[in-house]
């Protein structure tokens, strides 16, 4: 079952109810992306701060289940797509509890580092969406091959 798991999560090619969810995925990554934009621009409301890390928490739990069902944990964890959705979460969760204690006023000397994570959280985002688009993978794929070939000439 873990290998039918990984192949509806990974390949949207593999029937129609992984082609549903990988347009779904996309459209929760939207709308991360999006509540993260509202954060920044109106210094961000509790409400928006519980919806985005509501969000941000599902694309986790998606994260996990690709961990618990990856035929190869190894390539899984060096994997850069998983990394990114990692960095987002891992960033995702003490902005979070920033925004909820309402101590962003208090940073002090951290506040510009936690203004940096704040505006450039939504680019993180962004990220993920690599994963979803094949010609990209494509265009990896032909840069490698041609890396590889370098020493040969």
């Amino acid at each position: 079952i873990a290998k039918r798991i990984w192949r509806f999560l990974e390949d949207s090619a593999s029937g129609w109810a992984a082609w549903m969810w990988s347009k779904f995925m996309i459209a929760l990554i939207l709308t991360a992306v999006s509540l993260s934009w509202v954060q920044v621009v109106s210094s961000g409301s509790r409400a928006t701060a519980i919806a985005s890390f509501t969000v941000q928490s599902f694309l986790f739990v998606e994260l996990f289940m690709r961990f618990l069902t990856c035929p190869n944990g190894t390539h899984f964890v060096c994997n850069v797509y998983n990394i990114f959705d990692f960095l987002t979460f891992s960033l995702a969760t003490p902005t979070f509890v920033a925004e909820m204690s309402e101590s962003t006023d208090r940073l002090g000397s951290n506040a510009s580092g936690f203004l940096t994570v704040r505006i450039f959280f939504p680019m993180l985002l962004l990220l993920k969406l690599l994963r979803k688009f094949r010609t990209f993978h494509l265009l990896i794929s032909a840069f490698e091959n041609a890396l590889e070939a370098l020493p040969v000439l």
